[in-house]
């Protein structure tokens, strides 16, 4: 069965393919395909490049002017995991803006809009990333945590973006707030790399 790119939405297909020899001596061939498809809308409302057709809305569906100040590019680029993982080191700021789009009762949700990139700060962790056991948090709780910080949605904060490996565990980006500085939370940045 043949795929029909045009209706699929889909831009462009790109194949990649490997050969690898099993245990008996035969080869193997073993394809790829990525397809790039531009019928996914990015869900600012106010998005010049994305349109919507019909009954398809944004992800957003209430008017986001709040988010679009924030936030003032006109379209969002959507980049995958991998892609981040690979490429992250090529970033030359210590420091990148994100954008508060959550608080539960465990952590703020940020959007790093530079990359599309969305993750969770999770305050059970120290400023040096070990967990701290004893510390328990209601959604009242870090609402007048959040409220006594500075920290609201849609609110720009400072965020320290790195890829962090684990003993067995595969890459992971790992967020760490930089500003609002928030006691035991915040990281501090060297001076001199944050020039």
């Amino acid at each position: 069965m043949e795929l029909n790119v045009k209706q699929s939405g889909i831009e462009k297909r790109v194949f990649r393919t490997t050969f690898y020899k099993t245990r008996s001596g035969k080869f193997n061939k073993r394809v790829h395909e990525l397809y790039l498809r531009n019928d996914l809308p990015c869900g600012l409302s106010a998005c010049s490049h994305c349109h919507y057709e019909g009954q398809m809305k944004p992800i957003l569906f209430e008017e986001n002017a709040i988010v679009c100040k924030s936030a003032p590019f006109r379209h969002c680029l959507l980049i995958d995991g991998p892609t981040i993982l690979r490429f992250i080191d090529e970033c030359p700021e210590k420091s990148l803006a994100a954008i508060v789009i959550g608080i539960s009762s465990n952590g703020i949700k940020v959007m790093v809009p530079k990359f599309g990139l969305e993750s969770v700060i999770y305050l059970n962790r120290g400023g040096d990333g070990t967990i701290r056991q004893n510390v328990t948090w209601t959604q009242q709780r870090m609402a007048e945590f959040c409220a006594s910080n500075g920290i609201s949605l849609f609110k720009e904060v400072k965020v320290s973006v790195a890829v962090v490996e684990h003993k067995d565990q595969r890459k992971r980006i790992d967020l760490k707030l930089v500003d609002p500085v928030v006691d035991g939370l915040s990281i501090v940045m060297d001076c001199e790399t944050n020039i």
